[in-house]
């Protein structure tokens, strides 16, 4: 190996304990570039990373990928104090504040694992406001699935609206908006082609309408 060659490899020359212990700071030289990886405690530790350790390419890189999943932790777990957020969903934030996909996606998935997205709660909060706003079924559906639920807990969704009527949140939605069910047909048309925009089904609509002029 040439001088040339022993100035470029890479090893660990510093370690330190960083955000009151919850992370280790790296300290990587390269010839005479310096930089720093931040990784988690458990990953320092399953990694078993030890000061003075020459890297290789392929380690260089696993260390490289372990602090990028660390960064996109904590920049979850920093979302998550703001406001929570369905795993998809987060992992579309997380990628918005420059972290990239793969990172982002392992960080959502621990969060959610630590019990720190708790998406059936959440869930079950989304469906009753969407309730409130008069939303027929098939609308939720939608909306829940862009905001970035899993296939887990879009899965107990049936079971979240079993007991709603939807012709009877129907009927209010057309008292409320409307007054009653008019009697021009084309008036009448209009209406059944904004229900439908709601997110119901043409019998949730013809039911609705039979409770109204009852």
């Amino acid at each position: 190996m040439t001088a040339s060659d022993e100035t470029s490899v890479a090893r660990i020359c510093g370690i330190r304990a960083k955000n009151e212990g919850a992370d280790v700071e790296l300290s990587i030289l390269t010839g005479e570039e310096k930089r720093q990886l931040v990784v988690t405690m458990e990953q320092y530790l399953d990694l078993h990373i030890r000061k003075g350790e020459e890297l290789s390419p392929e380690r260089l890189e696993q260390l490289e990928d372990a602090a990028a999943f660390c960064g996109a932790l904590r920049c979850g777990e920093s979302l998550l104090a703001y406001a929570p957020s369905p795993a998809l969903a987060l992992s579309r934030k997380i990628v918005q504040h420059g972290h990239k996909r793969a990172a982002a996606d392992a960080a959502a998935c621990e969060l959610l694992r630590k019990g720190l997205i708790n998406e059936p709660a959440m869930i079950r909060r989304d469906v009753n406001r969407c309730v409130k706003k008069y939303w027929g079924s098939r609308r939720i559906r939608s909306y829940l699935w862009t905001c970035g639920y899993g296939k887990e807990a879009l899965d107990t969704l049936d079971d979240l609206l079993l007991d709603v009527e939807f012709s009877e949140v129907c009927a209010e939605l057309v008292r409320k908006k409307n007054h009653g069910v008019p009697r021009d047909p084309e008036e009448r048309q209009k209406l059944k082609a904004k229900l439908i925009r709601y997110g119901y089904t043409p019998e949730e609509i013809r039911q609705a309408f039979v409770l109204l002029t009852e």
